[in-house]
């Protein structure tokens, strides 16, 4: 009979944890059909990774080592792939928006839920169990980030299904479940390391109290099981992290130094005490403070039977991730939600420490108060606005559903589209404030096929470099009137000024805000339907204009069918007095967008710059062609018209990115790191994403694959190839390198940095020594010695190196 009632109070639990999760799910649901506003900042940043690993998705290959390369690459930084990848279903079946991404957090509800009201059945009753799990789904900050497109609700879910894992491997009653606990735990491990790097540390504190257990019971088996659930937990996570662990290390560090209310003061100390009431609402905290006052005024007359050990671990896990998140400078409430779990199962005991009817009453009043109070902060009711939007009351939620639309982005991206049909574009967005900036513009352009992106230039870039480049690099740009954000107020006024570009159209948003565009006047590539049936591409048209800088502005003008055009790389070899050139490219400088037409053929016009060798005079050129299919890898020359040269020009175009690419290249050779990186990054905003180093790889690739000697070609391809973390390939080309190029330092350096990416510290360690022997060593290689001492754990070593500086 006991059997029998503790089955129907295990089955009525897991019913009210059912109804609990159906219940936020639905009021989830209701908010999202409400809810038509646009995603700030970084929800569309994060919305656009989403966004990416579905196209990776959509031409899933999963016995090839290229497409997961790809696959992992989409993040290579802190912001980790779960929630992206998870998020991946919902926009294949319900569609591309930002409420549609949200969906995935319906998800996360279930395993919170669940996950609190076990942990806290490790130490308190049923009841105060039912009540944990209940009060964490009214903790505005929960519910706030529940409601919003970032990584963080995901990461909670992770994190404290995690710590449950842990706990019950802690807690297992026989061998068998140990085992199987710590590789659950171990692959819970692996998925958290997957939704945050740093998650670890909210679990550092309890990970060390079960070693330390372990040794002092001298449990050799629990020993045995944590590298075990390591290995489990690498076996879910380390494709990711050994593919990208340099930049997901450094962008960590950034991340973790972000200017926030820091510095050792207490202020920043006590930062989330300070700020509990907005944490979990303040009813829920005063009602659980005053049954523990009252409590503690009875002198604890009314006993309650607790595990003390237990639930000094959940307190431990508590103190845990309370110092991680005051330690760092930057603090937001978010940040400290993975604690909100446990620390609802303390509230709930402190709210049932009395069972009389008062203390029934004040439970139930305080959840209807709470829910009360979550509905008038999500969703816009009538007349509360000044009844019952209380800020003493603690709700700190941000999230209040908006149901007016905002349609100008999408009438922005829709507007170029029909202007330009055929192409990619890159919109110069010189405003960023939360309701319009580069990244929720850029998301609706990813919402439409990617055919459309947008940047925001460099906030800390002198005015002259906007005026000089990237003023000129792109066809369109974008200004609004009102709030700018961190923008510098110096650059619309030269947009709205500059000669060579014309208004479009304008659009004036909800807060009375007006969006202007404005296009080039002579666009460097124009694409136009023909009706002439070709087949394959034809060149129609050469024509060169010397400028009085040393650049020459040269067109070109193709034919052909789609796919071809589409598909295309021009191999061009340039001859004049002897002196010899290239001007390979994308047709269409990467921007082509045929593919969604059914249009046969078209015919394109490329208005460029190319850069030929110094003091070089205007005389007879020639141009050999060699057309280059960037899937197949088959090649044809094209017969080259007559080429037509006209006067001198007062105006030149824009080098090609690829053209601009080999200029580096030479910097890369001599090791002049900092310049080449620098300008990269401003090369990147123009392509957003850097297809023109792949372009550029294939053109290299080809030259050198039919006899091309000249050591440019490998640096620049060098340069491709650790720009896009390509391993393996960039090691073999570095080997090449170093035959040719022997006496250069810099190419040592580069094999030795490499060949410690790649875990290889004993031949990094010859490459560095053969490096310093050679005149002119780079400065760098202090910090590689040091890197190399620590890689291969010679630690005498790196302290003596760390000394000597």
């Amino acid at each position: 009979m006991i059997e029998k009632i503790k089955v129907i109070k295990l089955d009525r639990d897991r019913i009210v944890l059912i109804y609990l999760s159906l219940i936020s799910i639905t009021i989830q649901i209701i908010w999202l059909t409400v809810d038509k506003s646009i995603p700030a900042w970084d929800q569309s940043a994060h919305l656009i990774n989403a966004l990416n690993f579905q196209r990776v998705v959509e031409k899933i290959s999963l016995f090839s080592s290229g497409w997961w390369h790809e696959f992992w690459a989409q993040t290579s930084s802190y912001r980790a792939p779960l929630v992206y990848i998870l998020t991946v279903p919902y926009l294949s079946i319900f569609g591309k928006g930002l409420n549609t991404g949200l969906l995935v957090n319906t998800l996360f509800i279930p395993v919170i839920v669940s996950s609190t009201y076990y942990l806290s059945r490790q130490v308190f009753s049923s009841q105060v169990s039912r009540w944990a799990a209940g009060l964490c789904l009214l903790f505005p900050t929960l519910v706030d980030i529940q409601l919003d497109y970032l990584l963080d609700y995901g990461i909670v879910a992770t994190i404290i299904f995690a710590f449950l894992a842990l706990t019950l491997w802690k807690d297992a009653k026989s061998r068998f479940k140990s085992w199987q606990w710590s590789l659950i735990f171990g692959a819970a491990f692996g998925l958290m390391m997957l939704s945050k790097p740093t998650g670890f540390l909210f679990l550092f504190l309890p990970i060390i109290f079960l070693l330390g257990s372990f040794i002092q019971r001298q449990d050799w088996i629990g020993l045995i099981q944590i590298p075990a659930s390591m290995i489990s937990a690498w076996l879910v996570c380390g494709s990711w992290y050994s593919q990208n662990w340099l930049t997901i290390i450094t962008s960590t560090a950034s991340k973790l130094t972000e200017a926030g209310p820091g510095g050792n003061t207490l202020f920043n100390k006590f930062y989330y005490f300070i700020i509990l009431p907005d944490l979990v609402s303040l009813p829920i905290l005063a009602g659980a403070a005053i049954c523990l006052v009252l409590w503690f005024s009875m002198w604890g007359s009314i006993q309650h039977q607790i595990k003390l050990r237990d639930c000094l671990w959940l307190i431990l896990y508590l103190v845990g991730g309370y110092l991680f998140c005051s330690l760092t400078s930057n603090k937001t409430p978010r940040f400290i939600a993975p604690v909100l779990p446990v620390f609802s199962i303390f509230l709930a005991y402190f709210l049932n420490l009395f069972q009389t009817i008062w203390a029934k009453q004040l439970r139930w009043g305080i959840v209807g108060l709470s829910s009360l109070m979550l509905l008038v902060h999500l969703f816009p009711i009538v007349g509360t606005n000044l009844n019952l939007r209380v800020p003493a009351l603690g709700y700190a939620i941000t999230r209040m559903a908006n149901p007016k639309v905002e349609l100008t982005h999408q009438q922005v991206v829709q507007e170029i589209i029909t202007k330009q049909p055929y192409l990619k574009n890159n919109i110069g967005t010189l405003t960023s404030s939360q309701e319009f900036n580069p990244e929720n513009l850029d998301f609706y352009g990813s919402v439409a096929n990617f055919q459309i992106s947008a940047r925001e230039f460099s906030t800390v870039a002198p005015v002259s470099q906007f005026v000089e480049k990237d003023g000129k690099a792109l066809s369109w740009y974008l200004i609004k009137t009102g709030e700018i954000g961190h923008v510098n107020k110096l650059l619309p006024p030269i947009v709205e000024q500059d000669s060579s570009l014309q208004f479009d159209r304008s659009w004036q948003m909800l807060n009375g805000d007006t969006v202007k565009l404005y296009a080039r006047k002579d666009m460097p590539i124009v694409v136009e339907p023909t009706s002439t049936q070709i087949q394959g591409v034809r060149l129609d048209k050469v024509i060169i204009s010397p400028t009085k800088t040393s650049l020459v502005n040269t067109t070109y003008q193709l034919s052909g069918d789609r796919a071809s055009l589409q598909n295309g790389l021009l191999l061009l070899d340039w001859q004049s007095k002897g002196q010899t050139w290239n001007h390979d490219g994308a047709i269409g400088l990467e921007s082509l967008y045929l593919d969604k037409t059914s249009l046969p053929n078209f015919q394109i016009t490329e208005h460029l710059a190319m850069l030929p060798p110094d003091n070089l005079a205007l005389s007879e050129y020639q141009l050999k062609v060699t057309y280059l299919d960037k899937k197949t890898g088959k090649t044809y020359p094209l017969e080259v018209p007559t080429i037509q040269i006209e006067p001198t020009s007062d105006r030149a175009s824009q080098l090609d990115l690829i053209s601009r690419l080999h200029q580096l290249g030479k910097l890369f050779a001599k090791g002049n790191i900092d310049s080449v990186f620098s300008e990269i990054a401003i090369l990147n905003q123009y392509d957003p994403i850097q297809q023109y180093l792949i372009h550029a790889q294939q053109a290299i690739a080809h030259r050198i694959g039919r006899g091309d000697p000249r050591l440019e070609l490998r640096y620049t391809l060098a340069l491709t190839q650790a720009l896009k973390i390509q391993v393996e390939p960039l090691l073999d080309n570095l080997t090449q390198i170093i035959k040719l190029d022997p006496q250069n330092p810099a190419a040592w350096t580069y094999l030795a940095v490499v060949r410690l990416y790649n875990w290889q510290p004993i031949a990094a360690e010859m490459a560095i020594k053969q490096a310093e022997s050679l005149p002119s060593p780079p400065a760098a290689l202090s910090t590689l010695k040091i890197i190399s001492s620590l890689f291969r754990f010679d630690f005498p070593q790196m302290w003596q190196r760390i000394q000597l500086g």
